[in-house]
């Protein structure tokens, strides 16, 4: 008994787990270390000892490394180039570089070609390849790379929680499936307002939301109760009015109309809602809680008077409209043009600024002016992007 303990003494012999060998003969094995925590493993497992462990690393084309816990018997797979400097000293552990190790502790696996996301299984004189799991990236388009490639490998059931690129959302998991291949899933644009409540609870603020007309995103406000928008944040003076005046006949001072029409007022707006989706003001559905006025709220980029009478040559008008998104990303599209309305409408004056951002018009009648030809369409003018950190840009976890 005392020959044998001074054999293995000298031999240098080592048990780990519920195996035995010589450290001097295991090549790249490093004791008392491990690769630190900034990789993870594939896969856990417990294994008889180092060298099993090693063996089950040989099962899977994915693993070139292993972490062996020795008080568990506990076996990490690592998918990794082995760099010595990410180690790090931790007694309990064995660290093994596999990739030079033999493959014959494989067994009838010795020579197996299977793919990353599949083990190799033992099948009597052969083998076969076992998917566990699911690799790489899904063949679809504006997805997060960052977000499927943060795992070397995906357990079955397994599900990426931001799989889509900021300002896109999914409608599904993107779930790693028995087959090793992931669900279909398909990222889409976030145009709505609505929208953004697959990603967060809503809220009222701004947000980039994509315009498929424009083929960019640009800035929208959204309401979160009452489910409200969506709206452009006007950071300038925008205004429409029909005046409640008139003049005498023969003298150009205006007085206040005795007998005063239904429709006249003075609006200014802070915000002006769009068509959903659609780079068009929405000059009908004008949302008073962003708008300050006097009397009746006016249509956006209208103007009109009773003060010109039927000759506007004589006094001139004074109604008058003024449209300026400068600092909204935004502009009206040069082809919107202007028409006239109501008795004798004349449109006196109409001025737009060389960047296309400020649009003044004055107009009048007898009781008549000028209001837009036809949709208010909007344009990207990229000289006047406003600020990124202006508004949210959503990235959607899902399921929310």
């Amino acid at each position: 008994m005392l020959v044998l303990l001074v054999i293995m003494f000298s031999l240098a012999v080592e048990c780990k787990g519920n195996q035995c060998f010589r450290m001097d003969t295991l090549p790249d094995m490093y004791r008392g270390m491990k690769v630190n925590d900034t990789v993870q493993p594939f896969l856990f497992s417990t294994a008889a000892g180092p060298i099993d462990c090693a063996r089950r690393c040989k099962l899977y084309s994915l693993c070139s490394c292993v972490n062996f816990h020795i008080p568990t018997s506990g076996c990490e797979l690592l998918a990794w180039n082995f760099d010595a400097g990410a180690f790090v000293s931790n007694t309990q552990y064995l660290t093994i570089d596999v990739r030079t190790w033999t493959d014959r502790i494989s067994g009838v696996c010795e020579h197996h070609k299977c793919p990353n996301d599949t083990v190799c299984k033992p099948d009597n004189a052969n083998y076969y390849c076992e998917p566990v799991g699911c690799i790489g990236l899904p063949p679809v388009a504006d997805i997060n790379m960052t977000s499927f490639t943060v795992k070397a490998l995906w357990a079955f059931g397994d599900i990426v929680e931001y799989a889509c690129l900021r300002g896109f959302f999914p409608k599904s998991n993107a779930t790693c499936l028995a087959s090793g291949k992931w669900s279909n899933f398909t990222c889409y644009y976030l145009k709505l307002c609505g929208e953004t409540g697959n990603c967060e609870p809503r809220k009222t603020t701004d947000y980039w939301l994509y315009s498929t007309l424009l083929h960019d995103y640009y800035k929208i406000f959204c309401r979160a109760t009452p489910a409200k928008g969506p709206f452009l944040s006007l950071n300038e003076t925008n205004m429409a009015s029909f005046p409640a005046f008139t003049r005498y006949q023969n003298s150009c001072e205006p007085i206040e109309a005795t007998i005063q029409d239904p429709d006249m007022g003075i609006a200014e707006f802070s915000k002006i809602r769009l068509v959903p989706n659609k780079p068009i003001i929405d000059k009908e559905k004008i949302f008073d809680h962003y708008v300050n006025y006097t009397q009746k709220i006016q249509k956006f980029g209208l103007a009109g008077d009773c003060y010109a009478g039927n000759d506007s040559s004589e006094c001139g008008v004074i109604g008058r409209f003024l449209i300026n998104t400068r600092g909204t990303g935004l502009r009206v599209k040069p082809s919107v043009q202007w028409k006239t309305w109501g008795v004798n409408g004349v449109i006196m004056n109409i001025t737009r600024s060389d960047d296309g951002h400020m649009i003044e018009g004055f107009c009048g009648g007898n009781c008549g002016g000028c209001e837009p030809d036809g949709d208010i369409l909007l344009e990207i003018d990229l000289l006047d992007t406003p600020l990124f950190e202006s508004a949210e840009f959503l990235i959607c976890k899902f399921p929310l």
